[in-house]
């Protein structure tokens, strides 16, 4: 064998043990920066017993602060599971929320729309969530990335686990785990540390059994479910103008930082508090 040829056949070896052993070109192993989360049958939503339970936790802490919004099971009852359990495969979600960094890095490209700005931006770095990106920029980004949007059961599952937690961290609110707000008022707190956004890898006192960091707070996220009646299957939305958002934001209260609270917006809207992280689904090995 000739000089050339052995150079031929060391590079084409390379080359595999390289695209095998790459996370990024490896479609079976778990992406750098993102966690397993294993699949479930759930029912997403919240059953009676727990919109109750909120629903006499928030009506407590009025108690202690006369200033606290009012609570209202009415509000809470958007979030009752009203569809039979459903099997949600396992799949890679990321550890944190995109940071602004990221994002940029894509903008910069111009393969991404840069972030609007306004008044939310003004105190942000380069490691807070990227804010006032709209559900279609967030959607772009996760393709860019070869990834996608999580759904809203998916997230739900992320932040409540087999043992079906209330919050990412446990089944009760704790104060100092998540960038939030007042109880029941929409303002800011800085009592956690951070007046608005907080960067992505804060508060690992609230993270989930498998490392996922802000799931409840600092920026509200992006899923790809279309929000209308609750929790329905594709072709029954009563509403088909709306995104649904999850975990809450910097200024939301405990009641809203659940697992099951979700809200309705509008999918071009781009707020300083609504951020995105991504999601890829595992892919088994075959030959």
């Amino acid at each position: 064998m000739n000089r050339g040829m052995l150079l031929s056949s060391v590079w084409r070896k390379f080359s595999l043990i390289a695209l095998i052993s790459c996370p990024a070109l490896n479609a079976h192993s778990r992406p750098l920066a993102m966690r397993s989360i294993p699949g479930q049958t759930i029912r997403p939503g919240a059953s009676i017993d727990e919109l109750l339970i909120a629903n006499t936790r928030c009506e407590r802490r009025r108690q202690k602060d006369s200033s606290t919004a009012s609570c209202s099971l009415e509000k809470l009852s958007i979030e009752r599971h009203r569809t039979p359990p459903r099997k949600i495969k396992a799949f890679y979600l990321d550890r944190t929320e995109v940071s602004r960094a990221a994002y940029l890095q894509c903008s910069r490209s111009f393969k991404c729309r840069a972030p609007k700005r306004s008044w939310g931006d003004v105190r942000g770095t380069s490691k807070d969530p990227v804010v006032n990106i709209s559900y279609y920029d967030a959607l772009n980004f996760c393709r860019f990335r070869h990834a996608r949007l999580p759904s809203e059961a998916e997230y739900e599952l992320a932040a409540r686990g087999s043992s079906h937690r209330l919050y990412p961290w446990g089944n009760f609110y704790r104060a100092g785990v998540a960038n939030v707000g007042r109880h029941g008022l929409a303002q800011t707190d800085s009592k956690d540390g951070f007046e608005l956004l907080a960067p992505v890898d804060s508060f690992f006192v609230g993270a989930t059994p498998q490392g996922v960091l802000n799931l409840a707070g600092n920026a509200a996220e992006w899923t790809s479910t279309s929000y209308g009646h609750p929790h329905a299957q594709k072709g029954n939305f009563s509403v088909v103008t709306l995104q649904v958002v999850k975990g809450g934001d910097y200024q939301s209260s405990p009641l809203e930082l659940r697992a099951t609270a979700r809200r309705g917006y509008p999918p071009e809207l781009r707020s300083p508090r609504v951020g995105f992280r991504c999601a890829r689904p595992i892919k088994k090995i075959g030959f």
